[in-house]
């Protein structure tokens, strides 16, 4: 699993936004949509996120690439964290199970109010 912070290279009109989001559309149907969020944010000076799945090193390799194709991108600016999702030794891999029991204990004190 992939965590890409990607910073843009310049400022984008909604017109970019738009173009920008049909280019990831097709670019996500090539790649048999291994993104499984792409989010704009802030930090670390980047400003937006991408957490993706990759079966090797060498499939993340191909796909850094295309994001660096992808206009208004500053190649420069593209930090990378890789988790290897088969190592024995993690604390707390992601599990629906886990984000599940996340959610309900958001919602029990709304519950509770009403």
């Amino acid at each position: 699993m992939a965590v890409t912070f990607l910073a843009r290279a310049k400022e984008y009109a909604k017109q970019d936004i738009t173009t920008l989001f049909k280019e990831a559309q097709k670019s996500a149907t090539k790649t048999g949509f291994d993104t499984i969020m792409a989010l704009r944010g802030m930090g670390f000076e980047h400003d937006a996120v991408v957490v993706s799945f990759h079966e090797s090193y060498s499939a993340y390799q191909e796909r850094i690439k295309e994001i660096k194709q992808f206009p208004y991108i500053d190649v420069e600016q593209i930090t990378s964290f890789l988790i290897d999702l088969n190592d024995k030794a993690q604390y707390r891999p992601l599990t629906f199970s886990t984000l599940a029991n996340h959610l309900l204990t958001l919602r029990k004190p709304r519950e509770q109010e009403t």
